[in-house]
């Protein structure tokens, strides 16, 4: 059974307390199950492109050697802590608001055993595709990628020679999500939990399937 622990920390007057809560019970919800970290490396119908560029959080040598240390002293305590322990183990899950240029963004930060798996920024603050398109050409022009091709197209990821990828999702909000490594054993473990999962037959209950029917 999977616990989930909860840590947050607002500032600020009652409406945007609650505004924040609100924002961060959605991110619990998403992460109750291992299946947005599995969707993310589906790349069989997705174009991959390659890029010679390490794909890294950071090149700064400290961050090498202490990743949770380096983060907490660069950015400060994170405005919400989540751990999730699935059937194979813990990932805890920080969760910033920085600025990243002008963008103000809101930045996910996955550990497991201590080992950053992956990260994204959620651009909840552009106003038009102009700005979309200016982030996404950044994107290119530091990843080499060429000019002409669309990036906003999800069906496109940046891939590097260590295996980790960028892949961009729309869904409310623009999310540039940075998996490290999709080879490593986590993601394998991963897709061995769900599929054990599915064997268990983890589905609704019956008692519950007739009320979900009847309201449909």
């Amino acid at each position: 059974m999977k616990i989930i622990r909860k840590v947050s920390r607002f500032l600020g007057n009652k409406d945007s307390t609650e505004t924040r809560d609100y924002y961060y019970e959605k991110l619990l919800n998403k992460f109750e199950s291992i299946d947005p970290y599995l969707n993310l490396i589906k790349l069989q119908n997705k174009r991959g492109l390659s890029t010679n560029k390490d794909i890294v959080f950071s090149e700064n040598p400290e961050f090498s050697k202490h990743k949770i240390k380096y983060i907490k002293k660069r950015y400060g305590r994170p405005n919400y802590t989540i751990v999730n322990n699935y059937g194979f183990g813990k990932i805890k899950i920080y969760f910033y608001r920085i600025y990243l240029g002008d963008h103000k963004v809101n930045m996910e930060l996955h550990f497991y055993k201590n080992t950053l798996i992956m990260y994204n920024y959620t651009f909840s603050h552009l106003h038009n595709d102009v700005q979309k398109s200016e982030v996404i050409n950044l994107l290119k022009q530091k990843y080499h990628i060429d000019k002409t091709i669309d990036l906003q197209d999800t069906n496109s990821y940046i891939i590097d020679q260590k295996n980790s990828i960028i892949v961009s999702s729309q869904d409310i909000d623009f999310t540039i999500n940075y998996v490290l490594n999709i080879n490593d054993k986590v993601f394998q473990d991963m897709s061995e939990t769900q599929k054990r999962e599915v064997e268990q037959g983890k589905q609704i209950p019956n008692h519950n399937k007739r009320q979900v029917f009847v309201n449909l």
